[in-house]
């Protein structure tokens, strides 16, 4: 409020205020040192999955200049989701000098629980039943106040120089095949039984050997877990004969990483499948492209045309859906200008429900 004083003509005093209704924002950002998940991971990742890296803990500790030996050490942070940077701005002084303690866990932040209450400040974490959780990776940003980060004034600044993540109880990388996850959240509804087959394994991988054939688990049965090598690529094929006495099927596909048990993405079940045909590769007796660009091609099966319209030879074609079952038809080569080359190409495939299979053309 602002008061003006003023001398009226008589000699008499008029007090005169008015309030002063301007508003006044800080516009001075906080002194903070923070924590990106980036700058400790390395070549971990975030991760749903058992045994994946989950949540973490920041602990700093201060120096007060670059001789000081004997750093003093914050409250510990809450535990946090791996995905979410932290900062923190209690007991930051610009010009002090930090390092960082990063303990990771394979629980989820929700998970886990300060020793002492959230209020405590103790780097040391309980589980959901109340025990006492060893910390499964950990790692320090800084080591001493020689490379220590420096708290700059009225800015965030990023704790820096973190070291590789230390697994102090490494876990195998596995596979888990479960009937829910192949047939749905209520698999006996389905199928009495699912089967599972390796279409393909990016790059191949050898220790795999549960894997090498068809698994049959009972639509009841517990997940079927199965030690793989780390970074393959899975092509899966499920396969049920449902409730109708009907055979269908599913692709399902994964990635596996390390020292986590990945389960597989599945397609929903299909009763039909699809033909995946390519010409491109097909020669004649002079080694020449049977069906050239810009040429055009139709598709008769046993029942008659397969395509509306013609299809061009630079490209694959898929077919479907289809029945499961031996599938044979013939491919009708034409010129640009619609003519017939007189060349052709006879095509087969082994349709399988729910699978994309490639057709083989002579």
């Amino acid at each position: 409020m602002r008061c003006l004083l003023g001398i009226l003509a008589m000699g008499g005093l008029l007090s005169a205020c008015a309030t002063d209704t301007s508003s006044f924002i800080s516009t001075t950002a906080p002194t903070e040192i923070a924590v990106a998940p980036a700058s400790f991971l390395g070549g971990l990742a975030c991760s749903d999955n058992p045994g994946g890296l989950a949540s973490y803990v920041l602990t700093l500790s201060a120096f007060t200049d670059a001789g000081d030996t004997t750093p003093f050490t914050l409250p510990s942070s809450q535990p946090t989701p791996c995905s979410v940077g932290l900062g923190t701005q209690k007991l930051i002084v610009a010009g002090a000098l930090y390092v960082a303690a990063i303990d990771a866990y394979d629980r989820p932040a929700a998970d886990l629980a300060p020793f002492g209450g959230s209020s405590s400040g103790s780097r040391h974490m309980l589980d959901a039943n109340g025990k006492v959780i060893a910390p499964r990776w950990t790692t320090h940003c800084g080591n001493g106040a020689s490379t220590a980060t420096v708290a700059l004034a009225e800015r965030s600044t990023s704790i820096r120089l973190c070291e590789p993540l230390t697994d102090a109880n490494p876990s195998s990388t596995s596979l888990s095949l479960s009937p829910a996850q192949l047939l749905g959240p209520e698999p006996c509804s389905i199928a009495s039984a699912v089967s599972v087959a390796v279409l393909a394994a990016e790059p191949n991988d050898a220790t795999a050997v549960g894997l090498g054939g068809s698994i049959t688990l009972a639509c009841d049965a517990e997940p079927l877990v199965v030690s793989v090598a780390a970074g393959v690529s899975y092509t899966l094929h499920a396969t049920a004969t449902n409730t109708s006495n009907v055979w269908v099927g599913a692709e399902c596909f994964v990635v596996t990483k390390p020292g986590e048990t990945v389960t597989p993405s599945c397609a929903p079940l299909s009763a039909s499948g699809t033909v995946r045909l390519d010409l491109r590769a097909l020669v004649d007796d002079d080694n020449e492209r049977r069906c050239p660009e810009p040429h055009f091609y139709d598709l008769v099966g046993e029942l008659g045309a397969l395509t509306t319209v013609p299809l061009a030879c630079s490209k694959a074609a898929t077919l479907g859906p289809l029945d499961p079952g031996i599938r044979a038809f013939s491919a009708i080569i034409y010129d640009q200008h619609g003519q017939s080359t007189g060349a052709s190409a006879a095509c087969a495939a082994d349709v399988e429900p729910g699978r994309l299979v490639n057709a083989v053309c002579l």
